[in-house]
């Protein structure tokens, strides 16, 4: 599916956020961010150089935070994964930010790079009934462009 997806990125992250797989588009244009996140959770929420290009960054780490929220872990405790929990809560506050207690229908990330602005929505996938529990917290990512000039 990642391949199918070009000429737009696409990405494949596990539970705790964790990029797993990349297709080539989303390759390129997280070199144009000059990014290379090997976890999602920390691009977004720590300074950096993905979190700078996101424009609208306050709409995109809430969202985030919620998601993160509801991807926990049912049933068990883990640490790893309420350590991202508290980095993503940190980095909110720090920002004087609020989680919003409803999730928003879509949220479009509004990437800058260098003069250009990319506006993007994703769709979020997971395996509806796999096989392997190993594939049950694997997320398929695919961007797309919001507009024409994206």
């Amino acid at each position: 599916m990642l391949e199918q997806h070009a000429p737009f990125p696409g990405l494949i992250i596990d539970g705790r956020w964790d990029v797993v797989d990349l297709n080539p588009p989303a390759r390129r244009f997280l070199a144009r961010l000059e990014a290379a996140p090997a976890n999602m959770v920390e691009a977004i929420f720590r300074p950096g150089p993905m979190r700078a290009a996101i424009e609208n960054w306050p709409e995109v780490a809430t969202a985030a935070f919620r998601r993160l929220e509801r991807e926990a872990p049912r049933g068990r405790q883990d640490p790893e994964h309420a350590a991202l929990l508290e980095t993503a809560a940190r980095a909110l506050a720090e920002a004087g930010l609020e989680a919003p207690r409803e999730d928003e229908l879509v949220v479009s990330p509004t990437f800058r790079l260098g003069d250009t602005t990319v506006r993007t929505f994703s769709l979020i996938s997971c395996l509806g009934a796999p096989q392997d529990v190993t594939l049950d917290e694997l997320r398929l990512e695919l961007l797309f462009p919001r507009d024409p000039e994206s």
